[in-house]
């Protein structure tokens, strides 16, 4: 993927293990350039298996949920296999190379897990990261599922309107609620 880093995948017959190779081999390259080399050798492990979380990591592998390759219902992301895999690989510098404390140590490798992978995607695809900002908000806000599939659809026809605007839903969807 970047700087002599293979990948390796490893699923079962049927797992839809699509992934994006220049997605998440430009991410990796990215926090090499910014965080310095990548602290397991030469290889990354990705293995899909039936899971409860989307993804979890290990110094060196990431376990994936089969399936993620297909959105859930009430996903907040429109491609959730790219985000999670971005969002993995980052703990490999933030949170593997660590020892957590307690319990404000996670937050602190979860939440800069997200922060890394937002900064990327925002440099990349604004109109991705403000889907990302929009499901963070909207998971905040305690939302329904339903609501948040017609707010995405929203956001996804209003593309120019600002980030402010798209979070808080088009005016067609304003009026819907009102009522």
């Amino acid at each position: 993927w970047a700087d002599g880093v293979s990948v390796t995948v490893y699923d079962r017959a049927g797992a839809d293990a699509r992934i994006d190779d220049t997605i998440a081999g430009g991410y990796l390259q990215w926090l090499i350039d910014h965080f310095g080399p990548y602290p397991y050798g030469d290889e990354l492990r990705l293995v899909m298996g039936p899971t409860y979380w989307n993804g979890f990591e290990h110094p060196g592998n990431i376990t994936l949920r089969e399936g993620i390759g297909r959105p859930l219902s009430g996903d907040a992301f429109p491609d959730p296999m790219d985000r999670v895999i971005e969002h993995e690989v980052s703990h490999m510098w933030a949170g593997d190379q660590t020892t957590l404390a307690g319990t404000y140590d996670f937050v602190w490798k979860e939440s800069m897990a997200e922060y890394l992978s937002y900064v990327y995607e925002d440099m990349k695809n604004p109109a991705f990261a403000a889907g990302t900002a929009f499901g963070w908000k909207s998971s905040a806000s305690g939302r329904s599922a339903p609501e948040r599939r017609r707010l995405r659809r929203c956001l996804r026809r209003s593309a120019m309107r600002s980030l402010t605007r798209r979070a808080y839903a088009c005016a067609k969807c304003r009026r819907r609620r009102r009522a």
